[in-house]
Order: C-alpha cells, then structure tokens, then sequence
C-alpha cells in the first residue's frame, strides 16, 4: 500500500474526535475525550482524470553493475557503530 500513499495529499487529520481512549497522554482520565484522529488514504481513485499505470506495483530491476567510484560494503562494515541499549539486548536475548 505504500506506493499508492503520498504523504502531503493522502494525510487526512481530523481534530477533535470524540473517542473513548486508553492513551495516557490524551490528558483525561474520564472518557469520553477530544482526540485528533490520522487516516492514510491509500485507495485508488474511482472517477475523475487519472493514470492507471501510476498504481502499478513496484517491482525489483536490474540496476546494473554499480558506478566505479562506488565501493560495496561488508555487513560488519554497515554494522560498525550501531549500538544496541543494554535494555534491549535483554529483551532480544543478545547480551552476553
């Protein structure tokens, strides 16, 4: 679906929604409460002037062989500098 979601024309926002909620940053603790409400508009349109092939599905390429001035890069190469938090490790049972 995300290549029929272009954010600045499909992001619908819809302030002050009546909504019953559990999130606790919504600032009341008696529902009902005024929420504002996302949607993604990820349909295809049915009238008006449109392409049909601009819904077409991505698909993998060949990209051909990579610019001279391009060096590939080992996985260790990519991973070196990542840090996982101590706290994670601990959940994905990764700490030693």
């Amino acid at each position: 679906m995300a290549f029929r979601y272009v954010p600045h024309r499909d992001t619908i926002i819809i302030p002050e929604c009546n909504t019953m909620t559990v999130d606790p940053m919504v600032g009341s603790g008696t529902p009902p409460v005024n929420a504002l409400r996302l949607g993604l508009d990820c349909t295809i349109p049915l009238v008006g002037d449109w392409n049909c092939h601009t819904f077409d599905t991505s698909a993998a390429c060949d990209l051909g062989e990579p610019p001279a001035v391009v060096t590939p890069m080992t996985e260790d190469a990519l991973a070196k500098g990542i840090s996982v938090p101590t706290d994670v490790q601990k959940r994905i049972h990764l700490a030693a």
